[in-house]
């Protein structure tokens, strides 16, 4: 039996206390959302993930898609980390960060390993569903221009009905998902199994 969740799974529901808003799964029903689970409020990593989040807040926004970030800390320790986090780099996160002192959201999503204390991070669709996820260890941060670029590319294969080759950027030619029988693939030819867009 595999463990929750999988790629393609609805996304657990959750709500909870945010420095911004109380915040549920229902509130963003038709947004995209990338989820960021860090353990503790003013962890270092996670600070400058937060950061870069904010600086490329835009080209979030221009994909549909809200970050949160969900911490094992209390809602007035989050707030304190948004405070000292303005007091020493002058920059205010208006992102989301949702407590979960009790580890409900991290367990309902798996990714609560008390010994390692790793982060874990989630695309949701605007169906709710997971269609990407990754584990990090604790002292490496996450590429959000990776993270821009997956959901770049998922948003295209949704759109296109498309495939996305390595190293795949938006505005790159995609992998035509096209091939289900042999007639069809004799009237492609050659390249049938690299059919480009």
């Amino acid at each position: 039996m595999y463990p929750f969740p999988r790629l393609g799974d609805q996304a657990p529901i959750f709500s909870a206390r945010s420095t911004e808003m109380d915040c549920s799964l229902e509130n963003f029903s038709n947004q995209w959302l990338f989820l960021l689970f860090c353990h503790n409020a003013f962890d270092t990593i996670a600070t400058t993930e937060i950061l870069s989040l904010k600086c490329n807040i835009n080209l979030f926004s221009k994909k549909n898609c809200q970050p949160l970030i969900i911490t094992g800390s209390s809602l007035f320790s989050n707030l304190a980390w948004v405070h000292s986090i303005y007091m020493e780099k002058n920059i205010e996160i208006d992102l989301p960060i949702l407590e979960d002192p009790t580890y409900k959201i991290f367990e309902a999503y798996n990714c609560h390993n008390y010994s390692l204390k790793d982060r874990s991070f989630f695309i949701i669709d605007t169906h709710k569903k997971i269609r990407w996820m990754s584990h990090y260890p604790e002292s490496i941060g996450m590429s959000v221009k990776e993270i821009l670029r997956t959901l770049a590319a998922l948003q295209n294969n949704d759109h296109n009905a498309t495939l996305t080759p390595v190293d795949w950027q938006p505005g790159e030619q995609c992998i035509i998902d096209t091939i289900s029988d042999r007639k069809t693939m004799m009237s492609i030819g050659k390249q049938w199994f690299y059919h480009l867009q």
